[in-house]
């Protein structure tokens, strides 16, 4: 569900998912939208530094309407 919403939303060229548990017990999932412009394409992205990634950050108002049109793609 949430990964066809972001899809629907964001329209990536491909998708990441990963589902993790890691050192805590729980499960947590990563979706991740790539482009065809991504510096990574092809690559795994879990092998960046934090500074090797580009830090995009959306104005408040685009945010909104990013988390409002995803939301409205969930059942």
């Amino acid at each position: 569900m949430a990964q066809g919403a972001i899809e629907a939303v964001v329209r990536p060229d491909h998708l990441n998912v990963a589902s993790l548990g890691n050192q805590v017990a729980h499960l947590h999932w990563h979706i991740v939208p790539r482009y065809d412009g991504d510096p990574r394409w092809g690559a795994p992205i879990w092998t960046n530094t934090e500074a090797e990634m580009k830090r995009v950050s959306l104005p408040p108002h685009e945010h909104a309407a990013l988390v409002r049109d995803i939301h409205a793609r969930l059942p």
